[in-house]
Order: structure tokens, then sequence, then C-alpha cells
């Protein structure tokens, strides 16, 4: 798989450049959300009902679309849903659900892209890689689902199986996030080391 020992440690770094980023992400976007809801609760404002968890479960985090749909926080998903449900009725496009679902998908990963994007300019004054991580993500989700109705056509469906195909899904996820991740967070990096 990898033709020598740099490109190997170059691949585990990405990796860990991974879970060095997700870890103290997560746990400050628990944190907040943690503290506004028992406020918010203890204020008698909202039931303890109204805040769900943050994030959903990991164990749903087997294929990039479920990271997206299932486990990472869902803040933002009815404003970067909203407008390709919009765009697909605007454009009248032909009865292909599948080109509905396509045009809904790299609508709502492009304006998600663009919203980072624009909020990495306006906070820290720099254009990053948050439009092209985003909308890597479509794309990922697509071939994603390609392979995956590939793989039941020609019958390897999970079954008996579940749990190595789970597996393989995780290692899948994690490859993912090592590769395209840098994209998103290298640009900040930089950035944070050059103004030191």
């Amino acid at each position: 798989m990898f033709s020598n020992a740099l490109e190997e440690s170059r691949f585990l770094g990405r990796c860990a450049l991974v879970w060095s980023w997700a870890v103290p992400t997560i746990a400050s976007l628990t944190m907040i959300h943690a503290l506004l809801s028992a406020a918010m609760v203890a204020f008698g404002i909202w039931d303890v009902e109204t805040w769900r968890p943050f994030y959903g479960s990991w164990s749903d985090t087997y294929t990039v679309r479920r990271f997206w749909s299932h486990t990472w926080h869902q803040l933002l998903r009815r404003s970067i849903t909203a407008p390709g449900v919009r765009f697909v009725s605007y454009l009248s496009l032909p009865k292909s659900p599948n080109l509905a679902w396509a045009v809904k998908l790299y609508t709502a990963f492009f304006v998600s892209g663009w919203i980072h994007h624009s909020s990495d300019y306006v906070i820290l004054g720099y254009h990053g890689g948050a439009l092209k991580f985003f909308m890597s993500q479509a794309l990922c989700i697509m071939i994603e689902s390609v392979v995956i109705d590939l793989g039941r056509r020609l019958g390897l469906q999970a079954g008996s199986h579940n749990l190595f195909w789970r597996i393989i899904g995780y290692i899948w996820v994690q490859c993912w996030f090592a590769m395209c991740l840098p994209m998103y967070i290298n640009p900040y990096q930089r950035l944070i080391s050059t103004s030191v």
C-alpha cells in the first residue's frame, strides 16, 4: 500500500492530525452546548427534551454520508438543505430522483462550505480551504453511494458480515478524513504559524 516509510509516516501523521483537530473541536462544541442547555433548562426557558445531544452516535460513522447525516452536529441542517430543495423545484428537473438528490447534495455542501468560508474570512481574515473541503464531501458521498449500490448489486450484502463491513467502513471514513481534512485546516495552521 505504501511505497516507503516516509509515505506511511505521512499518512499516519494525517490520521493523527484528524484526531488532534477533531477531539478539541468536538469537546469544545459539546461543552458549549451542555452549558447552554443547562442554563436554559435551569432558568425554565426550555424543557430538557428540547436539548438533544449535540452529536449523534459515533458508531454510525461507517460511511462519510452517515457521518454528515447522523453523527456530526445538525445545527445548520435546515439552513443548508432548504436552498437545494428550492433549487430543485425551480429547475423543474426531469423525473430523476438521482439527479434531484445530487443537486440537493451539492447545494447543501456548497452552502455549508460558503458559511464556513465566510466565517473564516470575517473572523480570521483569510481564505482557507473550507469551500474546497465541503465540496469534496459531496463528491465523496456520490462516489461512496455508487460503490455501495454496486456492492449490493454484486451480492455483497452486509447481513451476516455486518461487523466486517462496518469495520471496513470505519477505516474508510478515517482514511477519507485523513486525506481531505488537511485541505481545510492546513491553511488555518499556516496562518497561525505566520502570525506568531
